[in-house]
């Protein structure tokens, strides 16, 4: 596992928005979505600091955000932040003797 042996990661995080905005979002959870929901900013708030309350009108048991991830990115593409291509992402391998390097 290369994230164990460098010690280190990498988070990307990828902003997409629909090719049809006349088509219905997702509205029923999967085991892939795990309570997953399109949500406002406000409620991204209301989330964020109302943890395990009812927040937005969701039901309380899935009333919360699993990290402050969500919070964070929000407000800085809703103020203005830079949106970076994804041409921008290149992994390359670099060979070093008794060592796997990307």
């Amino acid at each position: 596992d290369f994230d164990r042996m460098s010690g280190q990661r990498l988070r990307v995080i990828f902003h997409a928005r629909p090719v049809d905005i006349s088509q219905p979002l997702k509205s029923v959870p999967d085991e892939e979505s795990k309570c997953a929901r399109w949500l406002t900013l406000e409620a991204i708030d209301a989330l964020a600091f109302e943890r395990g309350q009812e927040a937005a009108g969701l039901p309380p048991e899935t009333c919360y955000l699993r990290g402050p991830e969500p919070y964070h990115w929000c407000h800085y593409i809703a103020g203005g932040g830079r949106i970076f291509p994804l041409s921008m992402l290149d992994m390359r391998r670099i060979q070093q003797p008794g060592r796997m390097a990307w």
